[in-house]
């Protein structure tokens, strides 16, 4: 079996893994099941990459969690899609916008006949 060679930042050491691993699949083996850390994606020559990303050249990997701007960013813009989906469940014609960040959070309009604004509309989705 081919393998190739990545350098872990977050370990400092560098690897050798087989050709086509998944990124998901590097953690496991570089920080093991049980770490504190759970990665959510990864960057491969500094570029971001999801954790189906697959390996094939060597190259320089880091994983990042929540606590970093790429991966806030990630957990953000899934949990975007997730309300998405669950708005676009109940309420199939209405529209969702994006709107603006403002401090730790996400400002969205939802709109279904009018505005999605009563606490029993929102507690649906």
């Amino acid at each position: 079996m081919e393998s190739i060679n990545v350098y872990c930042v977050n370990t400092q050491q560098s690897y050798s893994v087989p050709l086509g691993s998944t990124f998901n699949e590097l953690a496991t083996i570089i920080l093991g099941e049980d770490s504190a850390m759970k990665p959510v994606a990864a960057l491969l020559d500094n570029n971001l990459q999801s954790l189906r990303y697959r390996l094939f050249r060597d190259g320089m990997v880091e994983f990042v969690d929540g606590s970093t701007q790429d991966g806030y960013s990630v957990v953000v813009r899934s949990l975007i899609f997730l309300l998405y989906t669950a708005f676009r469940e109940l309420y199939p014609t209405g529209t969702m916008n994006t709107e603006f960040y403002i401090s730790n959070g996400v400002y969205c309009s939802l709109e279904a006949d009018g505005y999605i604004d009563s606490e029993e509309q929102i507690a649906q989705i």
